[in-house]
């Protein structure tokens, strides 16, 4: 996956994480994320936004050489969501909002605050059948951005300024357009793989012109295995 959003460099990542399904009346954690229903029958739900990324080291990074590296950046907050009523249990269509406040982590655990973002976004799922293993899921986002978010990745002090790099102020506005695609297939009742690629274009990004962006589009991909280590039904 890229450093940062509009970054030419990738990195390749392992990381393993626990993932908790539970399915109550009102709260809900699955693939589709966790979320509270607290309307019943009215297809709005109300759900957790998140975002995080990995610390930049800026000697992996021709752009940023020089620069001091940044911290890991994580983001949370609510999200809005709408499900569109669909004829079949095996298709699911979902518009959401997210907004999520960031904070740079550094090794100390020292936390400061870096903007908010706002993330529009439509998602899909689609089973062919009851019986096939396989799940397709696709999602499609804007993301929206201020002023101390956007310096965070793509400002440029004027002590860091080079005869490439020019110094430069983010402006607030979006940060880009994403998109991505993928499948997961049950392999056991217990062992799931899953995998996606994703898209993310800056052409229209509102600091297209800091010379830390590299590349106006973007492409990653992940491949994982899920194995659930045991259920329990209340």
């Amino acid at each position: 996956m890229p450093n940062y959003p509009g970054a030419q460099s990738t990195t390749l990542r392992t990381i393993p994480f626990p993932w908790i399904i539970y399915r109550g009346e009102y709260l809900k954690s699955d693939e589709e994320g966790s979320r509270l229903q607290i309307i019943k029958d009215k297809g709005f739900e109300f759900g957790v936004s998140g975002g995080f990324n990995f610390p930049i080291k800026s000697e992996e990074n021709d752009a940023r050489n020089g620069m001091p590296d940044t911290d890991a950046l994580l983001g949370f907050g609510p999200s809005l969501i709408f499900r569109y009523p669909t004829e079949s249990k095996l298709t699911r269509l979902t518009f959401g909002l997210g907004l999520r406040i960031n904070y740079s982590i550094a090794p100390s655990f020292t936390f400061r605050e870096q903007g908010f973002v706002a993330e529009p976004n439509i998602k899909y799922w689609h089973r062919p059948s009851k019986e096939s293993p396989y799940t397709f899921f696709s999602r499609f986002s804007v993301a929206f951005a201020d002023e101390s978010y956007n310096n965070f990745f793509y400002g440029v002090k004027n002590e860091f300024e080079t005869p490439t790099r020019e110094a430069f102020d983010a402006l607030s506005g979006v940060v880009d357009i994403g998109a991505s695609l993928g499948f997961s297939v049950e392999l056991t009742k217990n062992l799931f793989l899953f995998t996606s690629g994703f898209y993310s274009n800056l052409t229209l990004a509102a600091n297209k012109e800091s010379d830390l962006i590299e590349d106006h589009h973007n492409t990653g991909f992940i491949f994982g295995l899920s194995w659930m280590l045991f259920e329990k039904y209340l």
